[in-house]
């Protein structure tokens, strides 16, 4: 269920960023939705690592009131139905995800919603899925992509 797929070709050249991961996760102290780097982080308090990724369950990071980020629920961890590929759709297991200008503006004038709003337009992952009369791409490629605003965001385990 994702638009814009580019295949990821990491750079040739080793930089200081192309072997890292980024990493959702809430943190126990203030509960604030944070990045992390993947080298030597704790990969089993994650939830958006490989090793986190399931097919029988659809995590999510989201809100349901646009709370100030201090606020104890401004941020919640939900479980979705996993997404089934439409045509012309693929299913991304996602990897990473990054925070774009658009996720603070959506969320700061956020009222509240019946069910979750999941933020997250710009991310990286692998495709699991294809929906019919997709070309150009098969399971297993790994692709970064933008999303849209039109559908739930990339802070999710498959989109």
């Amino acid at each position: 269920m994702v638009h814009n797929l580019q295949i990821y070709q990491p750079p040739t050249v080793p930089t200081p960023y192309c072997s890292l991961q980024y990493l959702a996760h809430f943190t126990k102290k203030n509960r604030n939705f944070q990045l992390f780097v993947e080298k030597g982080y704790n990969h089993s308090r994650s939830l958006f690592t490989e090793r986190a990724i399931s097919m029988t369950q659809n995590l999510a990071i989201g809100f349901t009131e646009g709370l100030p980020i201090t606020a104890p629920n401004s941020l919640q961890q939900f479980t979705l139905p996993m997404p089934q590929p439409q045509s012309g759709e693929v299913i991304v297991a996602v990897a990473g995800v990054s925070v774009n200008p658009v996720d603070t503006k959506r969320r700061q004038v956020a009222g509240k919603h019946q069910t979750p709003q999941i933020q997250g337009y710009d991310a990286v992952g692998t495709i699991t899925q294809i929906g019919a009369n997709v070309t150009g791409f098969k399971p297993g490629d790994r692709v970064i992509y933008a999303g849209t605003t039109h559908r739930p965001g990339s802070n999710q385990q498959y989109q």
